[in-house]
């Protein structure tokens, strides 16, 4: 990314350090220590940007977030953010699997929840537009729709391996599952709120 600044560049490279050590051991057992020394910078470093190691995963998470809602702004359907999602986490394995079960895993699942929800909130305003919908219950609608994607995908990266569906498997069960659903939402909230 262009223009980034000297303190971003610096957050990223303890990032990278903190990602490249989960790849290797639990997330619960990576030391301060442990992240300068990957990447080379010390602790005085690390505690101007950072106050501990939760700091740098919930920016690490929210940073990834923000690059994916900027990369992905023009996704108008469930599937293609389903999409993003499994091909996030699909190339982002090895490192869930140290956070997952660790006290950091709630930072996680917050950026899944976030990004999904904002994807879900642009989607239902756009296909909803020109209806009489109540924006509680777009807000509703979204937050159905984003608890059931972050269950599904919680389930899906916490299976073992040798029973975990691929990420083209996942797609295809949310496909099943979602086509057309938004528009008979819309359309049962009409007809129900018009009795």
């Amino acid at each position: 990314m262009p223009n980034r600044s000297s303190g971003e560049k610096t957050k990223i490279i303890l990032a990278d350090s903190l990602r490249s050590l989960m790849k290797k051991k639990p997330f619960d057992k990576i030391k301060i220590r442990e992240i300068v020394e990957e990447c080379g910078l010390n602790r005085q470093t690390f505690y101007y940007h950072f106050q501990d190691v939760f700091a740098l995963v919930e920016w690490m998470y929210k940073y990834d977030g923000q690059k994916i809602i900027n990369d992905n702004y023009e996704n108008r359907d469930i599937i293609a953010v389903a999409r993003v999602m499994a091909d996030y986490i699909e190339r982002h394995r090895e490192e869930l699997s140290s956070i997952i079960e660790s006290k950091a895993e709630g930072y996680f699942f917050d950026f899944l929840i976030t990004n999904v929800g904002k994807c879900f909130d642009r989607i239902i305003d756009e296909k909803s537009a020109g209806l009489k919908l109540a924006s509680e219950y777009k807000k509703f609608l979204s937050r159905y729709y984003t608890n059931a994607v972050i269950g599904v995908t919680h389930d899906w990266i916490k299976s073992p391996s040798s029973f975990r569906m691929t990420s083209d498997e996942l797609i295809e069960m949310f496909r099943a599952t979602t086509l057309g659903s938004m528009n008979l939402a819309f359309d049962n909230y009409r007809s129900i709120t018009t009795e």
